[in-house]
């Protein structure tokens, strides 16, 4: 599962918690309850984000056209990114804005003739990015807070845009609590390169007596938290993410596409409108292949199996809201 589906569920995701905290009582009046949630401590979506992670050296196993490859290493994995979720419009109950994000690869592998793609040269770099305008709208079904999205994207590389797609959802509010709180969603993608155009979102957030947060977002995480300050917290678990990017040979056009999993601990804190996070723990690469733009992920023709890795993470964000607030 690549970044544009991690970056969609983050955006799915983090507009579920504005209306089951805000408790709304009318659908008209959504757009202020909304402004009143956002400028929170720790919001999920953060107006502006950078990143910066490191992967310690890792073997891997691959197949070339079903033709088993000799074990290889990738001697040194680091990522760049930066993420924005800007908001252009809101209005009583419905809200545009758009998300983007650019991620920069450097990868350096051992035996670079065993790799597709890296024939002549041992470390390559690879940029690739994603935008989206997205549609929201506030409403409610059995008598419970529903919002819907509608996004269409595109995304690329630097050297050209390569697809376009789109979204739609739609999540319901089942309990909100001071407590507890709990979501049930569908996503459906128009991607050609997707086998499956839709899936189920559930959500889950309990507070234990003892401060602890379980807070759950299926299918992109699952882990517990603890304020240990105003500014301050510490998270436990995994959550998925992705790499992404193209290929170019004479005449094609490739994709590359891994679905990671990073289990480990996350400590987050507050400087005013900023927020430094520190992440580490292991990375588990369940997945990563090759194949054709025109193809879809299930026709690959190269894939890899990784070893699991340790990585570093470190990033900064800045919250338009809570400056906004001061």
């Amino acid at each position: 599962m690549k970044n544009l589906l991690k970056c969609r569920l983050l955006f799915i995701c983090s507009a579920i918690p504005v209306l089951s905290f805000a408790q709304i009582s009318d659908s008209s009046n959504v757009s202020k309850k909304v402004e009143s949630y956002l400028p929170e401590r720790f919001p999920r979506a953060r107006t502006f984000n950078v990143e910066y992670t490191q992967l310690m050296p890792y073997k891997f196993d691959s197949q070339l056209n079903n033709v088993d490859l000799p074990e290889n290493k990738v001697k040194n994995m680091y990522h760049i990114k930066a993420t924005a979720n800007i908001n252009l419009m809101r209005r009583n109950n419905w809200s545009i804005g758009t998300t983007l994000l650019y991620k920069y690869t450097s990868l350096e592998v051992e035996n670079p003739d065993q790799v597709f793609g890296m024939q002549e040269n041992n470390k390559m770099d690879f940029h690739y990015h994603t935008e989206s305008l997205n549609f929201m709208y506030y409403s409610r079904l059995f008598n419970k807070p529903v919002i819907y999205t509608v996004s269409a994207m595109v995304d690329g590389s630097e050297q050209h845009f390569e697809r376009i797609k789109g979204m739609a959802s739609g999540t319901l509010v089942l309990k909100s609590t001071p407590k507890t709180k709990m979501t049930l969603g569908v996503v459906a993608f128009a991607d050609t390169s997707m086998k499956i155009p839709a899936f189920v979102t559930f959500t889950y957030e309990h507070t234990f007596n003892n401060g602890w947060v379980a807070d759950i977002i299926l299918p992109q995480k699952v882990e517990l938290r603890k304020d240990f300050s105003q500014n301050s917290r510490l998270a436990i678990g995994g959550g998925m993410e992705g790499t992404t990017f193209y290929l170019y040979q004479p005449g094609k056009t490739y994709e590359f596409r891994q679905m990671e999993i990073n289990g480990g601990i996350t400590y987050e804190h507050r400087f005013g409108p900023l927020i430094g996070t520190v992440k580490t723990g292991a990375k588990f690469i369940g997945m990563a292949r090759i194949f054709d733009k025109n193809d879809t992920f299930e026709d690959y023709f190269y894939k890899a199996n990784p070893k699991p890795a340790f990585y570093f993470n470190i990033g900064l964000s800045y919250n338009i809201f809570e400056r906004s607030k001061r």
